[in-house]
């Protein structure tokens, strides 16, 4: 059986307070780096397995995972009309290949896109769209 393995990264953007941010982020398996704007940051997934945006963090009383959305952990630390756009590729191998990307404003509002919504798109192109298989074994 063979790992996932991806790579994640942010766009700049700007936050409130970057050292609480960095504090908050240090939470998970992620590197904050300085923008070259007062208070913008980049965010870049550091995961040493490879596993893409964190989806939990551990609980130290429960001793168990706890899930979060990590997207709204960043959103609750953006300055007013700020977006962070969050970008992941990766692959199984040649198994299967992901790449997605999520928007979130201050407010928390997300947005979504893969590259499986080709799919939707090719569809359009022909008069068999059911016929069309998916880009994975």
């Amino acid at each position: 059986m063979a790992n996932y393995y991806s790579s994640a990264r942010t766009n700049r953007f700007k936050v409130k307070d970057v050292q609480a941010f960095k504090d908050d982020m240090s939470r998970f398996e992620v590197e904050v780096h300085d923008g070259s704007e007062p208070n913008q940051v980049c965010v870049l997934n550091n995961d040493p397995d490879g596993s893409g945006w964190p989806n939990y963090i551990y609980n130290e009383e429960t001793q168990d995972h706890d899930e979060i959305d990590f997207f709204l952990e960043v959103a609750k630390h953006l300055q007013d009309d700020e977006v962070a756009v969050f970008q992941e590729a990766g692959a199984e191998k040649l198994r299967y290949i992901v790449g997605y990307s999520v928007a979130v404003n201050n407010a928390g509002k997300k947005v979504y896109v893969s590259i499986d919504d080709i799919y939707k798109k090719a569809a359009k192109l022909t008069k068999r769209p059911k016929d069309i298989t998916q880009a994975q074994y």
